[in-house]
């Protein structure tokens, strides 16, 4: 369970996922304990896809070491509109054994995008 050395990667390839953002706090993005790799997380775009109402999101980061710690709590996403929680000047690494979970305050109303790197 090593992290790769930033200075001598073997591998850096570019990643993305959507998902709907559930309604009780899942998984959204994992690296998984004996990976060998490091996810530089980029991007985190919010998207509100009702046409009327606003939602609460909240994303919750959990590292290696069994810490867990909101990156955003019940944060209101105004109708037809986005919020992006991470963008690639505040990127956040997820070593190994680490997360991000999310969850919404309405169902079907919120959709999550991801753009990441996996670094070995």
């Amino acid at each position: 369970m090593t992290a790769p050395n930033m200075v001598n990667i073997t591998s850096m390839v570019g990643k993305s996922l959507c998902a709907v953002v559930p309604v009780s706090l899942g998984t959204l993005l994992a690296n998984a304990a004996s990976s060998n790799k490091v996810l530089k997380v980029n991007t985190l775009i919010i998207t509100n896809v009702d046409g009327t109402s606003g939602s609460d999101v909240s994303v919750q980061h959990n590292d290696a070491n069994g810490q867990s710690n909101y990156l955003a709590y019940q944060i209101t996403v105004p109708a037809k509109t986005n919020l992006v929680l991470i963008s690639k000047d505040t990127s956040l690494y997820l070593e190994e054994g680490a997360d991000l979970k999310i969850m919404s305050s309405t169902s079907l109303d919120l959709a999550a995008h991801v753009s990441y790197e996996e670094i070995e």
